[in-house]
């Protein structure tokens, strides 16, 4: 009862005496704290029990409402705090935990005033100090308070973030280290605050390990150069990460029953969303579990070369090299053992998948290629990189299942955000353009600025464009075109006659809808044919028509394009550019090298496929504008040059040991597994997408004029063609059995493919047209992207 009303007599006190100043109440506040602590008598009583953490609580809010009030100017009650040493007095309470429970409440005011209040603390000598002698009171053995102190961490790195230079104050000098003999003695450096952070990150808790990685990534991406060689000589970050990546690593299973399709469906990012996706999935499988856990890590790896500074990724990318790929890598995929060797390319191309960063990038890219990039040898008896050699010769093994892998892998290395691959799987071979019959200066203007298409050529192409009618290749007709182009296979002169069995014969820039064929002729807006000499039905692709083309086919997907440029253009600049990349932009040229690729398949084969309504040349348009944009972009920066001369002719044009694999196994196409040869051509089409005007020519110019003994990509599947006729021949019902075929890969026929006979041949001759079509789609839709972006 006297109690009630000596409380009533004290509210009633407060309510009529003036009210405080801010500097009062917090010396109140503080005194109040002070007194509690003395009034303690049992050492065991926790904190929370008394009303400390309220003035705690009360002494931030004016500290924080001070800061709104005095911005960049010190406050009565800050300057009351420095003067005082209250962060000292606070630190020593903290660091011994009295009473029990003092330690949480003053990591929690030591990261609530660093947050919020916006003045300069850290530079004042009475704080930087307390706070440091804080830090080092963190994650030293496991406690109760783990979460408050990496969160008193975080503050810190936070505000590092905003003021970089703030971190020499937390920076300790102890003894000099002298790297090498011939090198001056360095100062040794300690950065409590990155030491603190990495005991944390083997916390239990993973919400406390992960904020204690947040942490690590802030102090990696400092830009000063103490914080950066405190981290990467005077500690053992570097090291603890790539430890943990290979004891990962070494926790996949290497049965590969099962393992490709869990590799390629688990998707894993570091971070809190793959902490909650795996406590959803607590009945995940122990495979998955690995896989999950590694790459989870491989990402944070990745994000931290990505954005740390230079010192510390120099360092952490030789560690990776070191322990990682050479212990780790390199050891399966050269095992003699097929399941391991299949494992690790497996694991190697998801990882390749994954990773981004320029200097990781970079990195797996010479350490899988080598850094040599002198044109090769053929048959030469030394082997510059073993490991190039041997996942280049995996492309062709014995292995089904190890040759897709690899392959797979190379199509991974190719979209790699980086030139040294393609320089040197390809560019290096290419780049004396020995393959041409005649590869002097005055024939490589073509490949310079200087170069411009004639006035005739101009004028030709203008007039033809005129006479564009209504019933043009986009409203449903094509245009008469009586003469074939019977010149393209004489050029190739690769030692070998092409077959004149059967005469070239084009296809149908357009989708089967469009088609006039034989069964289709009485339609009133489809054009007949023409007939050759030989009495074969003949379509190809005229100048005027792919002019209507480049007018209306793309004008809503490429509004900003100016088509009128293709045909009647060709003296402004941009072609001028245009002809310095090799990219063909005159209708009159254009239809040249988009028929060379589309006349290797017989007609009577290709109106099998119309029949069975395969994939339409249009798909193949778009989804070729798409890759080429998406590869334009991707090579973006690169510094790709055409040589102004070139040099001394070799004996003889070598395309080098991965064309070499890769053309040789396109020659067996025909009796190559249906998947590998999709493979196969999904990575030929990607290295005909780079638009580097070497090679461009050389897999993609259907008249380039090879040397004796070379070989393209055109006069290759030229071969392949000459192969299938003369199978033809021997093999009644052919077509009828190709349609079969084609029925049941596109899902609508009956039959089972396996059981027929010859299945593989069928099979083939159906990759080979749709890939035809695709290389042609990618020739014409580079022509349009270039274009895009010269506009």
């Amino acid at each position: 009862m006297f109690g009630k009303i000596a409380s009533m007599v004290h509210q009633a006190a407060e309510a009529l005496a003036p009210s405080m100043s801010s500097k009062d109440e917090f010396v109140q506040c503080w005194k109040a704290v002070t007194t509690q602590l003395i009034e303690i008598r049992d050492d065991r009583q926790p904190v929370q029990s008394t009303k400390i953490p309220k003035y705690l609580e009360r002494m931030l809010v004016l500290l924080s409402k001070e800061d709104k009030q005095y911005q960049e100017n010190t406050g009565p009650c800050l300057e009351y705090l420095l003067q005082h040493k209250i962060l000292e007095t606070l630190h020593t309470l903290g660091r011994g935990d009295t009473p029990p429970g003092m330690k949480q409440q003053v990591l929690g005011f030591f990261s609530e005033m660093i947050d919020s209040v916006r003045h300069p603390l850290l530079p004042q000598v009475h704080v930087h100090k307390p706070v440091q002698r804080l830090i080092k009171c963190c994650g030293a053995k496991v406690s109760p308070t783990e979460s408050e102190e990496v969160d008193f961490l975080l503050a810190l790195c936070q505000k590092f973030r905003k003021e970089p230079s703030l971190v020499n104050f937390f920076i300790e000098t102890y003894g000099t280290v002298s790297p090498a003999p011939d090198q001056a003695s360095k100062p040794s450096l300690k950065f409590d605050l990155l030491i603190a952070l990495l005991q944390l990150s083997k916390s239990e808790d993973y919400s406390v390990a992960l904020k204690a990685y947040e942490g690590l990534i802030v102090c990696t991406s400092l830009p000063q150069e103490s914080a950066a060689n405190a981290i990467a000589a005077n500690s053992t970050y570097c090291q603890q990460v790539v430890r943990r990546l290979v004891d990962r690593y070494k926790a996949l299973p290497i049965a590969q029953d099962g393992t490709s399709t869990d590799l390629y469906s688990v998707t894993a990012k570091w971070g809190l969303a793959d902490a909650v996706n795996q406590k959803a999935n607590p009945g995940q499988s122990a495979d998955v579990t690995a896989l999950r856990l590694f790459f989870a890590w491989l990402d944070y790896i990745d994000k931290v070369v990505a954005t740390a500074h230079p010192i510390i990724v120099d360092k952490l990318v030789k560690g990776l090299s070191e322990m990682f790929m050479s212990h780790c890598l390199l050891p399966l995929l050269l095992h003699p053992r097929e399941d391991y060797k299949l494992a690790s390319t497996n694991y190697l191309t998801r990882i390749l998948q994954v990773i981004s960063a320029p200097a990781l990038v970079h990195e797996f890219a010479v350490f899988l290629l080598g850094a040599d990039l002198k044109p090769e040898e053929r048959h030469s008896s030394s082997i510059s990189h073993k490991l190039r050699h041997a996942l280049i010769q995996h492309c062709d093994h014995v292995s089904e299942q190890l040759s897709m892998a690899t392959l797979h892998l190379f199509s991974a290395l190719l979209a790699l955000p980086t030139e040294h691959v393609i320089e040197n799987l390809v560019l290096r071979n290419l780049e004396t353009r020995s393959y041409h019959s005649s590869p002097n200066h005055s024939d490589l203007s073509y490949l310079l600025p200087q170069k411009l298409l004639s006035d005739f050529a101009i004028r030709e192409a203008s007039s033809r464009a005129g006479d564009i009618t209504s019933n043009g290749l986009c409203n449903g007709g094509i245009e008469k075109q009586a003469d074939v182009l019977h010149s393209l296979d004489s050029s190739v002169t690769d030692g070998t006659e092409l077959s004149q069995s059967i005469s070239p014969i084009g296809s149908p820039l357009t989708s089967p809808a469009w088609l006039s064929s034989p069964s289709h002729s009485h339609q009133s807006n489809m054009i007949s044919p023409p007939q050759s000499q030989s009495g074969s039905q003949q379509w190809s692709v005229s100048s005027a028509a792919l002019q209507q083309y480049f007018q209306t086919s793309f004008s809503a997907t490429w509004p900003s394009l100016d088509v009128s440029h293709v045909a009647i253009g060709s003296r402004d600049p941009m072609l001028r550019e245009l002809a310095k990349m090799r990219i063909v932009c005159d209708p009159s040229l254009l239809e040249t090298t988009v028929n060379g690729f589309l006349d290797i398949i017989p007609f009577d084969l290709q109106v099998s496929s119309v029949e069975i309504g395969s994939t339409c040349y249009e798909a193949y348009l778009h989804d070729a504008l798409r890759k080429v944009d998406q590869c334009n972009l991707h090579c973006r920066g690169w510094t790709w040059t055409v040589p102004s001369s070139i040099q001394e002719r070799q004996s003889s044009f070598y395309e080098g040991t991965f064309l070499e694999i890769v053309f040789n196994m396109v020659l067996r196409m025909l009796d190559q597994p249906y998947s590998m040869n999709l493979q196969l051509t999904g990575l030929l089409s990607q290295l005909a997408s780079f638009a580097h005007p070497l090679m461009h020519e050389y897999l993609l110019d259907a008249k380039v004029p090879l040397a004796p003994g070379a070989r393209s990509l055109y006069s290759v599947l030229v071969k392949v063609r000459d192969d299938l006729v003369v199978r033809v021949q021997r093999m009644p019902h052919f077509v009828s059995s190709l349609m079969e075929a084609r029925r049941r890969l596109t899902g609508q026929g009956t039959a089972d493919l396996i059981s027929m006979p010859n299945n593989t041949i069928f099979e083939g001759v159906v990759v080979l047209e749709e890939f035809c079509k695709e290389i042609s789609a990618i020739t014409f839709a580079k022509s349009v992207v270039a274009l895009q972006d010269s506009s």
